[in-house]
């Protein structure tokens, strides 16, 4: 979108300075040159109207893009917050039931808990990174954030399972 509007720019400045440089030429004592000269201003004025109108048309849209993008970005960290807090949920439960193991299982659950905990920190700071990055890394940060919590999500499963 913006190299389509920079595109658009560029075609607008070389409309604009060839159409200085025609001005700037000698007038020729043929009225028919003159005739022709003044439909061309006109032609040439309609196109500065039409190019701005198009340069004008990009920018709404590319405005309209980045808060399509903003709204998507939100969209995601909100629910990236609430997958956070379940799994936090879950690895506190899991924290108080480590707690209360006998010794020899306490120990496989505290180190479990722990390597989760790792893991729940490792998505908090992908999620603070989502935050600062642009629209266009958007995809690649949601499929790595995916990702992690997915084997979140897998690792919990596994604990709860053996416990």
């Amino acid at each position: 979108m913006f190299t389509r509007l920079m595109i658009a720019a560029c075609a607008a400045t070389m409309l604009v300075a060839c159409a200085e440089n025609k001005q700037e030429g000698s007038e020729s004592p043929n009225p028919m040159v003159g005739e022709n000269q003044a439909k061309s201003e006109v032609t040439t004025a309609d196109a500065k109207a039409a190019l701005d109108s198009a340069v004008t048309t990009a920018s709404q849209a590319a405005d309209e893009a980045v808060s399509a993008m903003s709204a998507k970005v939100e969209a995601f960290r909100n629910s990236a917050n609430v997958e956070l807090a379940e799994l936090n949920r879950n690895i506190a439960e899991m924290k108080a039931k480590a707690d209360n193991a006998t010794s020899d299982t306490q120990e496989e659950l505290k180190k479990m808990v722990a390597d989760l905990q790792n893991k729940a920190d490792g998505i908090k700071e992908k999620l603070a990174v989502l935050k600062e990055d642009s629209a266009e890394a958007m995809g690649e940060m949601e499929k790595g954030f995916n990702e992690s919590i997915k084997e979140m999500k897998d690792a919990v499963e596994k604990a709860k399972a053996r416990f």
